[in-house]
C-alpha cells in the first residue's frame, strides 16, 4: 500500500494561487495537475488524490495525499513551498486499540426519502447540520474502523466554483476534529486509502489520523506531515 502526502503552502500574494482557494474546480485542476497527463476517465481516482485546504496562522496549507508520488515541478514556479512523504511506515505503525486524533474535512449530506417540509424533492441531496452531521459522522468513522470518544464540529465555507461551466457545483463542508480508538486497523488504512463520503474531487473526504503520544492537554498539530 503505497501512500504519499504532500503540503503545500501556496503564496498569497499570487493570483493564481488565490483564484484556486477561491474556486473548487480550479483547486481540484491544480491538484490534479501534480500528476502524469492522458489518464483514464476518472483520473482522481487512478491516483487516488485526496486534499483538504485549512488555514495554518497566517497561511493557508493544501495537504494532498496520493497513490502515486506528485511531481512537485509540475507547479508553477514560486507557486507553494512543498514538502512531500511516503506514508507506508506511518500506515504500519497503526493498530487496533491506539488511541488517536483525527481530522477530516467533509460533506455531511443525504438523499430525501420523502418531501421535507422545506420542499425538498424525493432523492435530492441536502446538507446536514448540528446533530444530524455529528451522527452523519458517527456512522462514518465506525464504518472507517474509529471508535469515537470526542469530537468537534466546525462549519465551514461551502465548496463552489465560479466558473460559468460549473455554476452547480456546491458542497457543504464540515470539519470534524477529536480523537478516537482503533477498533479495526484494515478497515482505517482502507478509509485512509479510499477516503470518506461525496465531493472527493473538491477537497472532502481526506481522514488524516495522529497517534496520540503527548498529554491530551496538548493540541494536535494536524498540518505537520506524520513521523
Amino acid at each position: 500500500m503505497s501512500l504519499w502526502l504532500t503540503r503545500l503552502t501556496p503564496d498569497l500574494r499570487r493570483g493564481d494561487v488565490l483564484n484556486d482557494l477561491n474556486d473548487a474546480h480550479l483547486m481540484h485542476r491544480r491538484v490534479m495537475s501534480l500528476f502524469p497527463d492522458r489518464l483514464s476517465d476518472t483520473p482522481r481516482s487512478d491516483v487516488g488524490a485526496l486534499y483538504r485546504t485549512e488555514p495554518v496562522r497566517d497561511a493557508v496549507q493544501v495537504l494532498v495525499q496520493s497513490h502515486v508520488q506528485p511531481e512537485i515541478g509540475r507547479l508553477p514556479e514560486g507557486y507553494a513551498e512543498t514538502g512531500v512523504l511516503h506514508l507506508k511506515s506511518y500506515l504500519d505503525t497503526l493498530e487496533g486499540g491506539m488511541r488517536v486524533r483525527y481530522r477530516i474535512a467533509a460533506n455531511p449530506s443525504k438523499q430525501l426519502a420523502v418531501p421535507s417540509a422545506g420542499g425538498g424533492r424525493v432523492g435530492q441531496r441536502v446538507a446536514l447540520h448540528g446533530e444530524a452531521a455529528e451522527e452523519w459522522w458517527r456512522l462514518r468513522a465506525t464504518t472507517a474502523g474509529l471508535r469515537l470518544e470526542s469530537g468537534l464540529v466546525t462549519p465551514r465555507h461551502p465548496l463552489v466554483s465560479r466558473l460559468r461551466a460549473r455554476a452547480g457545483l456546491r458542497f457543504h463542508l464540515a470539519q470534524f476534529d477529536g480523537e478516537a480508538e482503533i477498533h479495526d486497523v484494515s478497515a482505517l488504512r482502507r478509509a485512509m486509502w479510499e477516503g470518506i463520503g461525496r465531493g472527493k474531487s473538491y477537497g472532502c473526504g481526506l481522514l488524516s489520523i495522529l497517534p496520540i503520544r503527548q498529554p491530551t492537554s496538548e493540541p494536535a498539530d494536524h498540518g505537520r506531515l506524520p513521523t
